[in-house]
Protein backbone atom coordinates (compact mmCIF):
# COMPACT_ATOMS: atom_id res chain seq x y z
CA UNK A 1 0.00 0.00 0.00
CA UNK A 2 2.62 2.39 0.83
CA UNK A 3 5.06 2.71 -2.11
CA UNK A 4 1.30 3.11 -4.61
CA UNK A 5 0.18 5.29 -2.86
CA UNK A 6 3.33 7.63 -2.30
CA UNK A 7 3.75 7.48 -6.20
CA UNK A 8 0.23 8.60 -6.19
CA UNK A 9 0.84 11.10 -4.71
CA UNK A 10 4.39 12.17 -6.32
CA UNK A 11 2.45 12.27 -9.73
CA UNK A 12 -0.16 14.79 -8.04
CA UNK A 13 -0.07 17.47 -10.58
CA UNK A 14 -1.32 20.04 -7.75
CA UNK A 15 1.23 19.05 -5.44
CA UNK A 16 2.56 22.07 -4.22
CA UNK A 17 6.84 22.43 -3.84
CA UNK A 18 7.22 21.80 0.17
CA UNK A 19 5.42 18.70 0.21
CA UNK A 20 6.59 18.02 -3.39
CA UNK A 21 10.10 18.07 -2.22
CA UNK A 22 9.64 16.21 1.14
CA UNK A 23 8.13 13.74 -0.81
CA UNK A 24 11.61 13.56 -3.36
CA UNK A 25 13.57 13.28 0.31
CA UNK A 26 11.90 10.90 2.03
CA UNK A 27 13.58 7.62 3.02
CA UNK A 28 11.97 4.31 2.51
CA UNK A 29 11.39 4.32 6.59
CA UNK A 30 9.85 7.33 6.26
CA UNK A 31 7.18 6.59 3.27
CA UNK A 32 6.39 3.81 5.43
CA UNK A 33 5.83 5.98 8.25
CA UNK A 34 3.44 8.40 6.19
CA UNK A 35 1.66 5.61 3.63
CA UNK A 36 0.66 2.92 5.93
CA UNK A 37 -2.49 3.98 6.54
CA UNK A 38 -4.98 6.96 6.17
CA UNK A 39 -5.10 9.78 9.50
CA UNK A 40 -7.61 8.53 11.97
CA UNK A 41 -10.48 10.36 13.09
CA UNK A 42 -9.62 9.77 17.13
CA UNK A 43 -10.93 10.61 20.80
CA UNK A 44 -10.74 14.26 19.57
CA UNK A 45 -10.98 14.01 15.68
CA UNK A 46 -8.24 13.88 13.21
CA UNK A 47 -5.01 14.65 14.83
CA UNK A 48 -1.69 14.45 13.44
CA UNK A 49 2.40 15.09 12.37
CA UNK A 50 2.09 17.80 9.45
CA UNK A 51 3.87 17.13 6.71
CA UNK A 52 3.21 14.91 2.87
CA UNK A 53 1.55 11.43 2.95
CA UNK A 54 -1.88 10.04 3.85
CA UNK A 55 -0.86 9.61 7.88
CA UNK A 56 -0.23 13.08 7.94
CA UNK A 57 -2.23 16.59 8.29
CA UNK A 58 -1.80 18.34 5.31
CA UNK A 59 -4.29 20.91 3.32
CA UNK A 60 -4.78 17.91 0.71
CA UNK A 61 -6.02 15.46 3.82
CA UNK A 62 -7.54 18.59 4.98
CA UNK A 63 -9.44 19.44 1.80
CA UNK A 64 -10.56 15.52 1.87
CA UNK A 65 -12.04 15.64 5.15
CA UNK A 66 -13.63 19.05 4.71
CA UNK A 67 -15.02 17.62 1.11
CA UNK A 68 -16.10 14.09 2.90
CA UNK A 69 -18.00 16.25 6.12
CA UNK A 70 -19.69 18.75 3.20
CA UNK A 71 -21.10 15.23 1.86
CA UNK A 72 -22.01 14.25 5.07
CA UNK A 73 -24.24 17.19 6.43
CA UNK A 74 -25.90 17.51 2.70
CA UNK A 75 -27.33 14.00 3.97
CA UNK A 76 -28.04 14.98 6.95
CA UNK A 77 -29.60 18.11 7.01
CA UNK A 78 -32.37 19.47 3.92
CA UNK A 79 -31.22 23.01 5.69
CA UNK A 80 -27.38 22.36 5.80
CA UNK A 81 -26.59 25.03 3.49
CA UNK A 82 -28.89 27.64 5.38
CA UNK A 83 -27.85 26.64 8.89
CA UNK A 84 -23.87 26.40 7.76
CA UNK A 85 -20.97 25.45 9.40
CA UNK A 86 -18.82 27.43 12.20
CA UNK A 87 -14.71 27.09 11.94
CA UNK A 88 -12.32 28.10 13.93
CA UNK A 89 -8.47 27.73 14.86
CA UNK A 90 -5.94 27.97 16.94
CA UNK A 91 -1.77 29.40 17.30
CA UNK A 92 -0.31 26.31 15.20
CA UNK A 93 1.58 26.32 11.70
CA UNK A 94 -0.64 26.18 9.10
CA UNK A 95 -4.47 26.70 11.41
CA UNK A 96 -5.58 29.37 9.16
CA UNK A 97 -4.52 28.15 5.77
CA UNK A 98 -6.67 24.68 6.78
CA UNK A 99 -9.03 27.06 8.34
CA UNK A 100 -9.85 28.88 4.57
CA UNK A 101 -9.02 25.56 2.85
CA UNK A 102 -11.62 24.10 4.79
CA UNK A 103 -14.12 27.18 4.51
CA UNK A 104 -13.82 27.32 0.84
CA UNK A 105 -14.01 23.44 -0.19
CA UNK A 106 -17.18 23.75 2.70
CA UNK A 107 -18.73 26.94 0.56
CA UNK A 108 -17.79 25.23 -2.70
CA UNK A 109 -20.45 22.94 -1.90
CA UNK A 110 -23.09 25.57 -1.43
CA UNK A 111 -22.66 25.57 2.50
CA UNK A 112 -22.74 29.16 4.62
CA UNK A 113 -19.54 29.00 6.71
CA UNK A 114 -18.48 31.49 9.11
CA UNK A 115 -14.96 31.66 10.59
CA UNK A 116 -13.38 33.82 13.34
CA UNK A 117 -11.26 37.06 12.50
CA UNK A 118 -8.63 35.27 14.26
CA UNK A 119 -7.41 32.28 16.44
CA UNK A 120 -10.32 31.45 18.98
CA UNK A 121 -10.49 29.28 21.46
CA UNK A 122 -12.32 25.56 21.16
CA UNK A 123 -15.24 26.14 23.74
CA UNK A 124 -15.91 29.57 21.90
CA UNK A 125 -16.59 27.65 18.72
CA UNK A 126 -18.60 25.12 20.50
CA UNK A 127 -20.66 27.83 21.75
CA UNK A 128 -21.10 29.70 18.44
CA UNK A 129 -22.03 26.65 16.67
CA UNK A 130 -25.10 26.51 19.15
CA UNK A 131 -25.33 30.67 19.33
CA UNK A 132 -25.80 30.98 15.57
CA UNK A 133 -27.62 27.51 15.12
CA UNK A 134 -25.23 25.79 12.67
CA UNK A 135 -25.42 22.56 11.93
CA UNK A 136 -22.06 21.38 12.74
CA UNK A 137 -18.57 23.04 13.39
CA UNK A 138 -14.85 22.22 12.80
CA UNK A 139 -11.80 23.21 14.79
CA UNK A 140 -8.18 23.01 13.32
CA UNK A 141 -5.90 22.71 16.65
CA UNK A 142 -3.69 19.82 18.07
CA UNK A 143 -4.65 20.88 21.07
CA UNK A 144 -1.84 20.62 23.38
CA UNK A 145 0.57 18.44 21.49
CA UNK A 146 3.81 19.27 20.07
CA UNK A 147 4.45 21.97 17.33
CA UNK A 148 4.84 19.14 14.85
CA UNK A 149 1.27 18.50 15.11
CA UNK A 150 -2.16 19.79 14.12
CA UNK A 151 -5.46 18.86 14.11
CA UNK A 152 -9.24 18.61 12.43
CA UNK A 153 -11.94 17.88 15.16
CA UNK A 154 -15.40 17.90 13.93
CA UNK A 155 -18.47 19.12 15.92
CA UNK A 156 -22.65 18.14 15.74
CA UNK A 157 -24.97 20.87 15.37
CA UNK A 158 -25.17 20.92 19.27
CA UNK A 159 -21.35 21.85 19.67
CA UNK A 160 -20.65 18.75 21.08
CA UNK A 161 -17.47 16.78 19.02
CA UNK A 162 -19.40 13.69 16.87
CA UNK A 163 -19.43 10.39 18.79
CA UNK A 164 -18.76 7.07 16.90
CA UNK A 165 -22.28 6.15 15.39
CA UNK A 166 -21.77 9.49 13.46
CA UNK A 167 -18.23 9.41 12.62
CA UNK A 168 -18.88 5.96 10.91
CA UNK A 169 -21.44 7.94 9.05
CA UNK A 170 -19.19 10.48 8.10
CA UNK A 171 -16.27 7.59 6.87
CA UNK A 172 -19.24 6.25 4.59
CA UNK A 173 -18.34 9.21 2.14
CA UNK A 174 -14.87 8.62 1.58
CA UNK A 175 -13.93 7.46 -1.59
CA UNK A 176 -11.00 5.50 -3.31
CA UNK A 177 -9.11 8.76 -4.12
CA UNK A 178 -7.20 10.30 -0.85
CA UNK A 179 -6.02 13.00 -2.37
CA UNK A 180 -8.86 15.93 -2.92
CA UNK A 181 -8.81 17.16 -6.52
CA UNK A 182 -8.54 20.85 -6.55
CA UNK A 183 -7.01 24.33 -7.93
CA UNK A 184 -5.32 26.62 -5.22
CA UNK A 185 -7.99 28.91 -4.01
CA UNK A 186 -6.84 32.62 -3.88
CA UNK A 187 -9.70 34.39 -2.22
CA UNK A 188 -12.22 33.24 0.05
CA UNK A 189 -15.56 32.43 -1.24
CA UNK A 190 -18.48 34.21 -0.86
CA UNK A 191 -20.29 32.19 1.08
CA UNK A 192 -17.64 33.05 3.55
CA UNK A 193 -18.76 34.90 6.53
CA UNK A 194 -16.12 36.38 8.93
CA UNK A 195 -17.19 36.76 12.53
CA UNK A 196 -16.78 39.49 14.71
CA UNK A 197 -15.98 40.14 18.56
CA UNK A 198 -20.02 39.93 18.90
CA UNK A 199 -20.59 36.12 19.78
CA UNK A 200 -17.30 36.57 22.13
CA UNK A 201 -18.60 39.28 23.89
CA UNK A 202 -22.49 37.00 24.32
CA UNK A 203 -20.16 34.12 25.48
CA UNK A 204 -18.14 35.81 27.84
CA UNK A 205 -21.49 37.21 29.23
CA UNK A 206 -22.99 33.82 29.46
CA UNK A 207 -19.66 32.48 31.50
CA UNK A 208 -20.31 35.13 34.21
CA UNK A 209 -23.28 33.46 34.98
CA UNK A 210 -21.77 30.49 36.17
CA UNK A 211 -20.32 32.24 39.60
CA UNK A 212 -21.86 31.27 42.95
CA UNK A 213 -20.37 33.96 45.03
CA UNK A 214 -19.69 38.00 44.47
CA UNK A 215 -17.12 38.48 46.47
CA UNK A 216 -16.26 41.87 47.24
CA UNK A 217 -12.35 41.38 48.21
CA UNK A 218 -11.14 39.55 44.49
CA UNK A 219 -8.05 42.03 44.69
CA UNK A 220 -6.74 39.99 47.45
CA UNK A 221 -6.11 36.69 45.31
CA UNK A 222 -3.30 36.89 43.29
CA UNK A 223 -3.02 35.04 40.34
CA UNK A 224 -0.60 34.19 37.60
CA UNK A 225 -1.75 33.31 33.94
CA UNK A 226 0.12 31.68 31.68
CA UNK A 227 -1.71 30.86 27.88
CA UNK A 228 0.94 28.90 26.19
CA UNK A 229 1.15 30.67 23.66
CA UNK A 230 -2.38 30.28 22.65
CA UNK A 231 -6.01 31.17 22.28
CA UNK A 232 -6.71 31.75 25.98
CA UNK A 233 -5.24 34.64 26.30
CA UNK A 234 -7.83 37.00 25.71
CA UNK A 235 -10.88 35.50 27.48
CA UNK A 236 -9.18 34.59 30.66
CA UNK A 237 -7.47 38.20 30.81
CA UNK A 238 -10.77 39.90 30.00
CA UNK A 239 -13.15 37.79 32.62
CA UNK A 240 -10.39 37.82 35.46
CA UNK A 241 -9.66 41.35 35.00
CA UNK A 242 -13.52 42.50 34.84
CA UNK A 243 -13.85 40.71 38.10
CA UNK A 244 -10.81 42.57 39.66
CA UNK A 245 -8.90 39.98 40.71
CA UNK A 246 -4.69 40.87 41.13
CA UNK A 247 -3.65 38.92 37.93
CA UNK A 248 -0.27 38.47 36.24
CA UNK A 249 0.55 37.10 32.74
CA UNK A 250 3.65 35.55 31.62
CA UNK A 251 4.13 37.78 28.84
CA UNK A 252 6.70 35.58 26.92
CA UNK A 253 4.03 33.21 26.67
CA UNK A 254 1.24 35.93 26.24
CA UNK A 255 1.59 36.06 22.21
CA UNK A 256 0.26 33.84 19.82
CA UNK A 257 3.36 31.44 18.40
CA UNK A 258 3.36 28.63 16.24
CA UNK A 259 6.51 27.07 17.33
CA UNK A 260 6.01 27.76 21.49
CA UNK A 261 9.10 29.44 21.46
CA UNK A 262 9.43 30.66 25.13
CA UNK A 263 7.63 27.64 26.90
CA UNK A 264 9.37 24.01 27.58
CA UNK A 265 6.08 22.48 26.91
CA UNK A 266 2.27 23.68 25.84
CA UNK A 267 0.56 20.91 27.62
CA UNK A 268 -0.45 21.58 31.33
CA UNK A 269 -0.35 17.91 32.00
CA UNK A 270 3.20 18.24 32.39
CA UNK A 271 5.60 19.97 34.90
CA UNK A 272 7.91 21.61 32.66
CA UNK A 273 5.31 23.88 31.01
CA UNK A 274 4.58 25.78 34.39
CA UNK A 275 8.58 26.95 35.01
CA UNK A 276 8.09 30.59 33.45
CA UNK A 277 5.05 30.66 35.45
CA UNK A 278 6.58 29.49 38.71
CA UNK A 279 9.12 31.88 38.44
CA UNK A 280 6.31 34.79 37.73
CA UNK A 281 4.72 33.33 40.40
CA UNK A 282 8.01 33.32 43.19
CA UNK A 283 8.11 37.29 42.30
CA UNK A 284 4.71 38.09 42.81
CA UNK A 285 3.67 35.72 45.98
CA UNK A 286 0.79 34.63 43.93
CA UNK A 287 -1.54 32.24 45.05
CA UNK A 288 -2.65 29.94 42.23
CA UNK A 289 -1.35 29.46 38.78
CA UNK A 290 -3.42 28.95 36.03
CA UNK A 291 -1.98 27.39 32.91
CA UNK A 292 -4.27 26.63 29.52
CA UNK A 293 -3.19 24.73 26.80
CA UNK A 294 -3.09 26.68 22.98
CA UNK A 295 -7.02 25.22 22.26
CA UNK A 296 -7.77 26.59 25.41
CA UNK A 297 -10.38 23.63 26.89
CA UNK A 298 -7.74 22.25 29.26
CA UNK A 299 -6.38 23.78 31.93
CA UNK A 300 -4.12 22.90 35.08
CA UNK A 301 -3.43 24.50 38.50
CA UNK A 302 -0.50 25.80 40.86
CA UNK A 303 -0.95 26.09 43.93
CA UNK A 304 1.42 27.90 46.61
CA UNK A 305 2.19 25.73 49.72
CA UNK A 306 4.89 26.53 51.97
CA UNK A 307 7.33 28.34 49.83
CA UNK A 308 6.99 25.88 47.06
CA UNK A 309 4.31 25.61 44.09
CA UNK A 310 2.13 22.50 43.66
CA UNK A 311 0.86 21.17 40.12
CA UNK A 312 -2.37 19.23 40.90
CA UNK A 313 -3.74 17.07 38.56
CA UNK A 314 -6.95 16.51 37.16
CA UNK A 315 -8.19 14.12 39.35
CA UNK A 316 -7.16 16.51 42.41
CA UNK A 317 -8.56 19.82 40.74
CA UNK A 318 -12.15 17.59 39.54
CA UNK A 319 -12.84 16.65 43.44
CA UNK A 320 -12.10 20.26 44.36
CA UNK A 321 -14.37 21.60 42.07
CA UNK A 322 -17.20 19.36 42.89
CA UNK A 323 -16.78 20.15 46.37
CA UNK A 324 -17.33 24.06 46.01
CA UNK A 325 -20.03 23.84 43.17
CA UNK A 326 -22.25 21.59 45.74
CA UNK A 327 -21.69 23.13 49.06
CA UNK A 328 -22.18 26.34 47.52
CA UNK A 329 -25.00 25.13 45.98
CA UNK A 330 -26.67 23.37 49.17
CA UNK A 331 -25.61 26.43 51.24
CA UNK A 332 -28.06 28.70 48.70
CA UNK A 333 -30.35 26.13 48.84
CA UNK A 334 -30.26 25.75 44.63
CA UNK A 335 -28.85 21.85 44.97
CA UNK A 336 -30.88 20.28 42.70
CA UNK A 337 -31.69 16.68 44.03
CA UNK A 338 -31.77 15.25 40.25
CA UNK A 339 -28.45 16.87 39.76
CA UNK A 340 -25.52 14.35 37.69
CA UNK A 341 -22.08 15.10 37.44
CA UNK A 342 -20.30 12.66 34.62
CA UNK A 343 -16.69 11.54 34.45
CA UNK A 344 -15.12 8.97 32.49
CA UNK A 345 -14.10 5.89 33.33
CA UNK A 346 -10.34 6.63 33.59
CA UNK A 347 -11.06 9.18 36.06
CA UNK A 348 -10.39 8.53 39.58
CA UNK A 349 -13.16 7.76 42.45
CA UNK A 350 -12.28 10.61 44.26
CA UNK A 351 -14.96 12.73 42.80
CA UNK A 352 -17.25 10.08 42.86
CA UNK A 353 -16.79 9.88 47.02
CA UNK A 354 -17.17 13.51 47.22
CA UNK A 355 -20.33 13.55 45.05
CA UNK A 356 -21.61 10.83 47.22
CA UNK A 357 -21.39 13.30 50.25
CA UNK A 358 -24.09 15.74 48.81
CA UNK A 359 -26.16 12.62 47.79
CA UNK A 360 -25.16 13.68 44.10
CA UNK A 361 -24.95 10.88 41.68
CA UNK A 362 -22.03 10.24 38.76
CA UNK A 363 -21.87 8.53 35.90
CA UNK A 364 -18.60 7.23 34.23
CA UNK A 365 -18.65 7.38 30.23
CA UNK A 366 -15.59 6.31 27.62
CA UNK A 367 -12.82 8.57 27.44
CA UNK A 368 -13.42 11.55 25.54
CA UNK A 369 -15.29 14.91 26.29
CA UNK A 370 -18.05 13.79 23.49
CA UNK A 371 -19.53 11.54 25.78
CA UNK A 372 -20.44 13.59 28.15
CA UNK A 373 -21.64 16.38 25.87
CA UNK A 374 -23.86 13.86 23.93
CA UNK A 375 -25.49 12.58 27.80
CA UNK A 376 -26.04 16.45 28.41
CA UNK A 377 -28.10 16.82 24.78
CA UNK A 378 -29.84 13.13 26.05
CA UNK A 379 -30.63 14.07 29.29
CA UNK A 380 -32.62 17.45 28.12
CA UNK A 381 -34.66 16.11 25.67
CA UNK A 382 -35.80 13.66 27.92
CA UNK A 383 -36.31 15.71 30.66
CA UNK A 384 -34.07 13.91 32.97
CA UNK A 385 -30.80 14.35 35.49
CA UNK A 386 -29.97 18.05 35.64
CA UNK A 387 -26.37 18.60 34.43
CA UNK A 388 -24.27 19.81 37.27
CA UNK A 389 -19.87 19.44 36.13
CA UNK A 390 -18.37 17.61 33.52
CA UNK A 391 -14.63 16.56 33.93
CA UNK A 392 -11.87 14.14 32.89
CA UNK A 393 -8.86 13.41 34.76
CA UNK A 394 -6.93 14.82 31.49
CA UNK A 395 -7.43 18.52 32.63
CA UNK A 396 -10.55 19.15 31.04
CA UNK A 397 -14.39 20.75 32.80
CA UNK A 398 -17.34 21.89 32.08
CA UNK A 399 -19.62 23.66 34.62
CA UNK A 400 -22.22 25.10 32.23
CA UNK A 401 -23.74 23.37 29.02
CA UNK A 402 -23.38 26.78 27.35
CA UNK A 403 -20.89 24.89 25.16
CA UNK A 404 -20.22 20.86 24.95
CA UNK A 405 -16.96 20.64 25.13
CA UNK A 406 -14.16 21.27 28.21
CA UNK A 407 -13.84 24.91 28.67
CA UNK A 408 -10.89 26.22 30.30
CA UNK A 409 -12.53 29.86 30.46
CA UNK A 410 -15.37 28.41 32.25
CA UNK A 411 -13.10 26.52 34.58
CA UNK A 412 -10.61 29.82 35.17
CA UNK A 413 -13.36 31.81 36.48
CA UNK A 414 -14.55 28.65 39.31
CA UNK A 415 -11.40 28.24 39.83
CA UNK A 416 -10.38 31.54 40.76
CA UNK A 417 -13.27 31.95 43.10
CA UNK A 418 -12.99 28.49 44.61
CA UNK A 419 -9.17 30.06 45.12
CA UNK A 420 -10.33 33.04 47.00
CA UNK A 421 -13.42 31.41 48.87
CA UNK A 422 -11.23 28.91 50.61
CA UNK A 423 -8.38 31.75 51.29
CA UNK A 424 -10.96 33.71 52.97
CA UNK A 425 -11.34 30.74 54.97
CA UNK A 426 -7.59 30.64 55.74
CA UNK A 427 -6.80 27.71 53.65
CA UNK A 428 -5.16 27.05 50.09
CA UNK A 429 -6.21 25.12 47.43
CA UNK A 430 -3.97 22.38 48.71
CA UNK A 431 -4.76 22.65 52.15
CA UNK A 432 -8.21 22.44 51.05
CA UNK A 433 -7.52 19.83 48.97
CA UNK A 434 -5.89 17.87 52.48
CA UNK A 435 -8.82 18.62 54.19
CA UNK A 436 -11.23 17.08 51.90
CA UNK A 437 -8.55 13.67 51.89
CA UNK A 438 -9.07 13.84 55.49
CA UNK A 439 -13.03 12.61 54.62
CA UNK A 440 -12.70 10.90 51.33
CA UNK A 441 -8.98 9.26 51.55
CA UNK A 442 -5.32 9.83 50.49
CA UNK A 443 -5.76 9.68 46.47
CA UNK A 444 -2.36 8.95 44.44
CA UNK A 445 -2.65 9.32 40.66
CA UNK A 446 -0.06 8.00 37.90
CA UNK A 447 -0.10 7.93 34.13
CA UNK A 448 2.35 6.08 32.39
CA UNK A 449 2.56 6.52 28.35
CA UNK A 450 4.49 4.24 26.41
CA UNK A 451 5.41 5.38 22.81
CA UNK A 452 4.97 3.48 19.72
CA UNK A 453 6.17 4.88 16.57
CA UNK A 454 5.37 3.99 12.86
CA UNK A 455 3.51 0.71 11.91
CA UNK A 456 5.90 -2.12 14.00
CA UNK A 457 4.48 0.27 16.89
CA UNK A 458 1.04 0.15 16.52
CA UNK A 459 1.52 -3.54 16.04
CA UNK A 460 3.75 -3.76 19.25
CA UNK A 461 0.59 -1.59 20.89
CA UNK A 462 -1.70 -4.23 19.42
CA UNK A 463 -0.19 -7.01 21.58
CA UNK A 464 -0.11 -5.16 24.74
CA UNK A 465 -3.59 -4.53 24.40
CA UNK A 466 -4.55 -8.18 23.53
CA UNK A 467 -2.55 -9.68 26.34
CA UNK A 468 -4.65 -7.62 28.94
CA UNK A 469 -7.86 -8.96 27.20
CA UNK A 470 -7.05 -12.20 27.03
CA UNK A 471 -5.21 -12.78 30.42
CA UNK A 472 -7.21 -13.25 33.39
CA UNK A 473 -5.02 -11.84 36.03
CA UNK A 474 -6.53 -12.38 39.72
CA UNK A 475 -3.87 -9.95 41.73
CA UNK A 476 -1.84 -6.84 41.10
CA UNK A 477 0.55 -5.83 43.83
CA UNK A 478 -0.88 -7.78 46.33
CA UNK A 479 -4.26 -6.56 45.92
CA UNK A 480 -7.37 -8.82 44.75
CA UNK A 481 -8.25 -7.55 41.66
CA UNK A 482 -12.05 -7.69 42.42
CA UNK A 483 -14.14 -7.07 39.31
CA UNK A 484 -11.64 -6.91 35.44
CA UNK A 485 -14.06 -4.44 32.99
CA UNK A 486 -13.28 -5.18 29.55
CA UNK A 487 -14.81 -2.31 27.73
CA UNK A 488 -13.21 -4.06 24.11
CA UNK A 489 -15.70 -7.35 24.89
CA UNK A 490 -18.31 -5.29 26.65
CA UNK A 491 -17.91 -7.36 29.62
CA UNK A 492 -17.52 -7.56 33.53
CA UNK A 493 -16.36 -10.43 35.00
CA UNK A 494 -16.61 -10.11 38.88
CA UNK A 495 -16.32 -13.05 41.20
CA UNK A 496 -16.20 -15.54 38.30
CA UNK A 497 -19.62 -14.10 37.14
CA UNK A 498 -19.86 -12.46 33.80
CA UNK A 499 -22.18 -9.72 33.25
CA UNK A 500 -22.39 -6.93 30.46
CA UNK A 501 -21.49 -2.88 30.02
CA UNK A 502 -23.71 -0.68 28.87
CA UNK A 503 -21.17 1.53 27.35
CA UNK A 504 -20.35 1.44 23.24
CA UNK A 505 -17.33 -1.16 22.90
CA UNK A 506 -13.94 0.50 22.92
CA UNK A 507 -10.17 -0.71 23.34
CA UNK A 508 -10.31 -0.12 26.92
CA UNK A 509 -9.20 -3.14 30.22
CA UNK A 510 -9.82 -1.89 33.49
CA UNK A 511 -8.89 -3.90 36.90
CA UNK A 512 -10.66 -2.58 39.92
CA UNK A 513 -8.80 -4.11 42.95
CA UNK A 514 -9.95 -4.80 46.11
CA UNK A 515 -8.89 -1.36 48.50
CA UNK A 516 -11.10 0.55 45.97
CA UNK A 517 -8.32 1.64 43.76
CA UNK A 518 -7.77 0.64 39.77
CA UNK A 519 -5.43 0.34 36.78
CA UNK A 520 -6.75 0.87 33.49
CA UNK A 521 -5.30 0.45 30.22
CA UNK A 522 -6.05 1.70 26.88
CA UNK A 523 -4.62 3.23 23.54
CA UNK A 524 -4.46 6.90 22.92
CA UNK A 525 -6.87 8.18 20.13
CA UNK A 526 -4.78 10.85 19.34
CA UNK A 527 -1.08 9.57 19.76
CA UNK A 528 0.91 6.79 19.25
CA UNK A 529 0.79 5.97 22.84
CA UNK A 530 -0.49 2.99 25.03
CA UNK A 531 -1.62 5.06 28.55
CA UNK A 532 -1.55 3.05 31.89
CA UNK A 533 -3.61 5.06 34.20
CA UNK A 534 -2.96 3.99 38.07
CA UNK A 535 -5.64 5.23 40.18
CA UNK A 536 -4.55 4.36 44.39
CA UNK A 537 -6.46 5.15 47.56
CA UNK A 538 -4.81 4.78 50.65
CA UNK A 539 -4.70 5.80 54.79
CA UNK A 540 -1.75 8.76 53.46
CA UNK A 541 -0.12 9.90 50.80
CA UNK A 542 2.90 7.21 51.47
CA UNK A 543 0.09 4.60 51.90
CA UNK A 544 -0.96 5.14 48.41
CA UNK A 545 2.30 5.83 46.95
CA UNK A 546 3.63 2.81 47.74
CA UNK A 547 0.99 0.50 46.05
CA UNK A 548 1.57 2.11 43.09
CA UNK A 549 5.01 1.59 43.02
CA UNK A 550 4.93 -1.65 43.39
CA UNK A 551 2.24 -2.29 40.87
CA UNK A 552 3.82 -0.64 38.25
CA UNK A 553 6.60 -2.45 38.79
CA UNK A 554 4.33 -5.70 37.95
CA UNK A 555 2.75 -4.01 35.02
CA UNK A 556 5.86 -3.00 33.49
CA UNK A 557 7.59 -6.38 34.22
CA UNK A 558 4.37 -8.35 32.17
CA UNK A 559 4.75 -5.62 29.25
CA UNK A 560 8.24 -6.29 28.68
CA UNK A 561 7.76 -9.52 28.25
CA UNK A 562 4.67 -9.12 25.69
Amino acid sequence: MQYKHYLKWKEYPHLDKELRDELENMTEKEITDAFYRNIEFGTAGMRGIMGAGTNRINKYVVAKASEVFANYLLSEFSDAKERGVVIAYDNRQHSKDFTHMSANVLASYGLKVYIFDDLRPTPLLSYAVRELNACAGIVITASHNPKEYNGYKVYDETGCQLVPSKIEKLLSFYGDDEIYKFVEFDRLNENVIILDHVIDEKYFNDVEKIKLNHFKNTKDLTIVFTPQHGTGYQGIKTLLEREGYSLHIVESQAKPDPNFSKTLSPNPEEKRAYKAAIELANKVNADIILCTDPDADRIGVGVKHNDDYIILNGNQTGALLIDYLLSQNKLNDTLASNGIIYNTIVTANSGNLVAKKYNIKTKALLTGFKYIGEQIEQSIKENGDKFLFGYEESYGYLISPICRDKDAIQAAVLISEMALYHKNQGLSLYEALLKLYDEIGYFVEKQVSLVFLGESGLNQMKKIMNYFHEQSLSSIGNLRITSTEDYLKQIKIEDGVTSSLTLPSSDVVKFNLSDGSFIAIRPSGTEPKCKFYYNFVGESFEDASNKIKQCIKEIDDIVNNI
